[in-house]
């Protein structure tokens, strides 16, 4: 799970709830990153971790 720590859409408190409950789910938090800029900003870093580079 990628999530970043300035989202006002959803907290970061039930996505680390949701993490512990899904055995091999791993959770990443972007500090400066809100719920849209997340995926604008860190899209390479993301895309990479998802195929494994």
């Amino acid at each position: 799970m990628f999530h970043g720590e300035q989202d006002q859409n959803v907290l970061i408190a039930p996505v680390k709830r949701m993490v512990t409950s899904l055995p091999t789910a791993q959770f990443v938090s972007y500090a400066e990153e809100g719920h849209f800029s997340l995926s604008i900003n860190q899209f390479e870093t993301i895309a990479k971790a998802l195929i494994g580079e």
